[in-house]
């Protein structure tokens, strides 16, 4: 923090100055009461967020100049947790890119910015995943800012085992994500936008199995089966793909969410 210089010369003890108002004509006094209307010194203040190294120190800076409007994006709290989420990441030079690669789902694809607490809970889940597993997750993280009253909550409070099997979905999902199996992007873009729908069947199972009773679980697993049936027959009908191989692709993504949910669910 830069202030201005202090001239001690002006800083006279209130003590003295009173004792002596009494004994001499009114003089004008005037002195200094803080450093803030002061210029010409630094005076430093300690952060609460350090990094162990330069690398983490790179992610510290990044998240500290990260704003919306004037005002700071995050806290000083807020950082020190994201850096000790960033511990899981094995391999150190991927810290920045990690952080980066979640700050990046902000108004430019959909006019919302993740939330504080989502940022860090999303650090914390991809921190130790391969490069391909995390960006997974982050674009199905695009679509559940975009669509979900509270995006990411479900899969964030699910057990790592279950979150591993869900983002293996996920992965499957974004190998057909791409534009030369389509006729055009925004075919590709709407049918990627539905597997997610039909991916959240799996996800919402697992949350709504631990609520319901013994005696209906069977009946909302056969509904739901149904409902992945009618899906696979959804895109089996689209007329949307570049060539054949290019739809069997995509309902053998429709049929592995199908066969995860009734093993799992």
């Amino acid at each position: 923090m830069y202030v201005n210089r202090v001239d001690l010369n002006k800083t006279v003890n209130y003590r003295q100055m009173q004792d002596s108002k009494k004994n001499s004509p009114a003089r004008d006094y005037s002195f200094q009461t803080s450093l803030y209307d002061t210029k010409g010194v630094n005076v430093h203040f300690g952060s609460l967020a350090r990094g162990i190294n330069a690398i983490e120190n790179e992610c510290i800076d990044i998240l500290r100049d990260a704003r919306i409007g004037r005002s700071r994006r995050f806290s000083e709290y807020d950082i020190e947790d994201i850096i000790k989420n960033l511990k899981f990441v094995k391999d150190q030079q991927e810290k920045p890119d990690i952080v980066k690669s979640v700050m990046a789902l902000d108004e430019e694809h959909c006019g919302l910015l993740p939330n504080v607490d989502m940022f860090k809970k999303l650090v914390k889940t991809i921190a130790e995943r391969p490069e391909d597993e995390r960006f997974a997750i982050l674009q199905f993280a695009q679509s559940e800012i975009e669509k979900a009253a509270k995006p990411m909550e479900t899969f964030f409070n699910l057990p790592y085992k279950i979150q591993d099997g869900l983002t293996k979905l996920l992965c499957k999902i974004d190998d057909v994500n791409e534009s030369f199996l389509f006729k055009d992007d925004y075919a590709r873009m709407s049918t990627i936008d539905s597997l997610y729908d039909t991916f959240r069947v799996a996800l919402y199972g697992h949350e709504d199995m631990a609520d319901i009773d013994k005696i209906f679980r069977g009946s909302y697993k056969k509904e739901n089966l149904e409902i992945l049936k009618s899906d696979y027959n959804y895109y089996k009908k689209q007329d949307v793909f570049k060539n054949d191989l290019a739809k069997e692709k995509v309902l053998s993504v429709v049929q592995s969410i199908t066969d995860y949910f009734e093993k799992n669910i």
